[in-house]
């Protein structure tokens, strides 16, 4: 009887240790899951009382016009609570400034194919592309096709 009378204080034990342990396991758990919750939500990190407006000025491109900017910012943190954007009045797009066309992907012709290069139009304002046309070369003359 004492050997099973010892086994059986021993189980308890064991079963006490486990629930103990089990028991931190989920607490710890809850702690990791109430700050997962907390990142996700964003809550601020400071209380943004102190804060100052920043006014910035965006100059008209070739397909908008100039525009102010509103801004809030908490001295705090930096970071930027509210921005408005207002178009300057009678301010208008400046349009694109065609450059002269270039040669990009110039290949030469073979005697299995033929050559060719594509004429290409940027802006000089914004350096965007306006138009992009493949020729192809055939001996001396050149055809051009739009892409």
């Amino acid at each position: 009887m004492g050997i099973l009378k010892a086994d059986r204080n021993h189980g308890r034990k064991l079963r006490a240790k486990g629930t103990a342990i089990l028991a931190g396991m989920i607490l710890f758990a809850e702690l990791l899951t109430a700050a997962a919750w907390a990142a996700e939500t964003n809550e601020p990190s400071c209380d943004h009382e102190v804060t100052h407006e920043e006014q910035r000025t965006e100059e008209a491109t070739c397909t908008s016009g100039a525009v102010e900017r509103y801004s809030t910012i908490c001295d705090g943190c930096g970071e930027t609570l509210y921005t408005e954007t207002v178009p300057v009045p009678d301010s208008m797009p400046l349009g694109h400034k065609p450059l002269a066309p270039v040669k990009e992907n110039e290949q030469a012709a073979t005697c299995t194919g033929d050559g060719g290069c594509d004429s290409v139009v940027y802006c000089e304002t914004c350096e965007e592309p306006l138009s992009r046309e493949h020729g192809e070369a055939y001996g001396s003359r050149r055809a051009f096709r739009a892409a």
